[in-house]
């Protein structure tokens, strides 16, 4: 397993979509579709400070080969959607120190057959690493149990449940220290 950049306008970025769709297509959680969800990928591309990462049994974005998971952030910054919604989910006091220094690690997934063999971990650990943020926040769902034993192995605490945006499913909003 190789972990490539997860950049736009590449088959590594294009398989990397399939595969968010592979895994929360008929998920609460997904996107509607696959073109909203390869806009929003590549959005999030755009933001500061991102970071994206594909698994992959290849050794290049041309040539990755079968794509067995993926994981990509930003920095938290004032006027985003989503940390607006954490912010007013939180109190004041804990978003400001949750938030106020933070890269948001907004999505991890891993094809189905792949899980459990250290690509998730691998994954959320190059993605962290070397940040030069304080703090880390994240949503999953809450009765994603899979999820929650990864991320608590990894330190991750609870800071808010239930959380949820727009009426969507209810999910957990979990910190850690950088």
């Amino acid at each position: 397993m190789n972990l490539l950049p997860l950049v736009p306008d590449t088959p590594a970025f294009d398989r990397a979509v399939d595969c968010y769709w592979g895994v929360f297509g008929r998920s609460p959680h997904g996107r509607p579709d696959r073109a909203t969800a390869e806009t929003m990928f590549r959005r999030h591309a755009q933001f500061p400070g991102y970071r994206g990462l594909v698994a992959a049994t290849g050794g290049s974005v041309a040539s990755p080969g079968t794509v067995l998971g993926y994981a990509y952030g930003y920095e938290s910054r004032p006027g985003q959607y989503y940390r607006g919604e954490l912010a007013a989910a939180l109190p004041d006091a804990r978003a400001d120190r949750w938030l106020a220094d933070c890269f948001e690690f907004v999505e991890l997934g891993v094809v189905a057959h792949a899980r459990r063999q250290g690509v998730g971990g691998a994954l959320h650990d190059a993605l962290l690493a070397d940040r030069p943020q304080s703090t880390s926040v994240l949503t999953t769902g809450v009765d994603n149990g899979g999820a929650r034993a990864l991320y608590a192995d990894r330190g991750w605490v609870t800071l808010h449940e239930p959380f949820s945006v727009q009426d969507g499913p209810e999910m957990v909003v979990l910190g850690l220290d950088l």
